[in-house]
């Protein structure tokens, strides 16, 4: 936010990352590590912020795909053990 303290980590600043999860979080004012961080998530904000967010309907297509796939794995993942069975 004032580009002179970086805070990275895991830590969500809820109550239950507080209290409850195994959390972590660095915070530095090390110039050379708050200039670098920075400018990575700049590059990455705007590599990202350039791509079409995806419609409704492609949404629930992609959905559906991996929905599809995950089916199919454990469909083969029975008959593996099956076979193994047998």
């Amino acid at each position: 936010v004032d580009w002179r303290v970086l805070l990275c980590g895991s830590y969500n600043w809820s109550y239950s990352a507080s209290a409850r999860n195994n959390e972590n979080c660095v915070v530095t004012e090390d110039v050379y590590l708050v200039a670098k961080y920075s400018a990575e998530f700049e590059r990455l904000w705007r590599e990202f912020k350039a791509a079409a967010p995806l419609s409704q309907q492609q949404a629930a297509i992609r959905i559906q795909q991996i929905e599809r796939g995950n089916r199919e794995r454990r469909r083969f993942a029975a008959m593996a053990r099956s076979h193994r069975a047998a």
